[in-house]
């Protein structure tokens, strides 16, 4: 009998259910199951992507994207999190079904870090061009010997791919088994990323779209090993899921909450403020004697109204306060540690002015 965890968020927006098991490593998640909206959304972190054109379709597990091959795409803004290098390990799982093979060797792009004004594609998964045979390949680009080349796929029929790299060795999975691997050592050569596109490129190339669904595209930030790629695919395969482990999961949106609560708190803070500005004008016209058309029972009353909305404020902000506390002992206690503060600043030794 399997066991199950199931989680879902209260907007209703993510859904994640499937065996308690857990592969780590996992930085970012797009599971492309919410069916409908221009959000895809990252089910670990914040790298969420905005669909252009892509159509809701079912999918490999639950719900998947359509690409024409034509104009659609997921843009995913950069972040430093997804631009992991090789040689500290990095693993790309995706699901994939094509519509049509590529005329151009770069035109079946399926995940890439690309740089928007310049030339260089990061750990880029594609379809090559029919000449080359279809496959599947694997590289970063301008690299020496950047390319490494796995099976031709069918057309309509789904694909679990696993592109993994941990210098020197890159290996591509093709349904939870190893089909291709090879020495490589050569660091990415090419301009800075500053995009990350699902069924696209984004790079000063001619502009190359994928023709066919996409689904479970996940990125991990080390090497998986063969039986974690196994698990993906018997899991996967199953119409589970990817396996999330519940404790990053949960350690996430905590973060999250905290980030929330601390943003509603600078709101706080700032109402609190602009009352305290109205109050005190308020006073100064009581000492005027100028009330203008009002009495000055209307404005001792609208004092006494501001006064109570602050001390409701007041009470808000110790709530908000003390909530963020309780969340950060809730991190405490799952082992979380703080990131350590920056530096501090050292003031540079200027002249002083006479």
């Amino acid at each position: 009998m399997k066991t199950r965890t199931c989680f879902a968020a209260i907007v209703g927006i993510w859904a994640l259910c499937g065996p308690a098991l857990a592969t780590d490593g996992m930085v970012s998640y797009w599971k492309f199951d919410q069916g409908s909206g221009a959000t895809a959304y990252d089910l670990l972190g914040d790298n969420h992507g905005t669909i252009s054109g892509a159509q809701w379709i079912d999918g490999q597990v639950e719900g998947a994207l359509n690409f024409d091959g034509i104009d659609d795409y997921v843009d995913i803004p950069y972040d430093s999190s997804l631009d992991i290098n090789a040689p500290l390990g990095i693993t790309l799982s995706v699901w994939f079904k094509l519509n049509s093979y590529p005329d151009n060797l770069h035109q079946g792009p399926i995940f890439g870090l690309f740089n928007s004004a310049g030339q260089g594609t990061k750990n880029y998964l594609f379809i090559g061009k029919s000449t080359y045979g279809n496959h599947i390949d694997w590289m970063h680009w301008p690299s020496p010997s950047g390319y490494i080349t796995s099976i031709k796929p069918d057309l309509d029929k789904w694909y679990h791919v696993v592109a993994v790299e941990d210098s020197p060795r890159r290996a591509i999975y093709i349904n939870g088994s190893l089909d291709s691997s090879d020495n490589f050592s050569q660091p990415y050569q090419g301009n800075t990323p500053d995009t990350i596109r699902i069924g696209s490129r984004a790079d000063a190339w001619a502009p190359y779209y994928f023709d066919g669904s996409i689904d479970e595209v996940a990125i991990f930030n080390k090497a998986l090993l063969t039986e974690e790629i196994e698990k993906l695919y018997d899991y996967s395969s199953a119409g589970y899921p990817y396996p999330v482990d519940a404790k990053i999961f949960a350690i996430n949106r905590i973060e999250r909450a905290i980030a929330n609560k601390l943003e509603a708190l600078e709101k706080v803070n700032a109402a609190l403020v602009q009352e305290w500005d109205a109050y005190d004008a308020l006073e100064e016209l009581l000492e005027s004697g100028d009330y203008g058309d009002l009495t000055k029972a209307d404005i001792i009353r609208a004092r006494q109204e501001i006064h109570s909305a602050i001390q409701h404020q007041e009470l808000t902000k110790k709530a908000l306060d003390r909530s963020i506390e309780k969340l950060q002992d809730a991190l405490e206690a799952l082992g979380w540690e703080p990131p350590p503060p920056p530096p501090p600043i050292v003031a540079a030794n200027l002249p002083l002015e006479l």
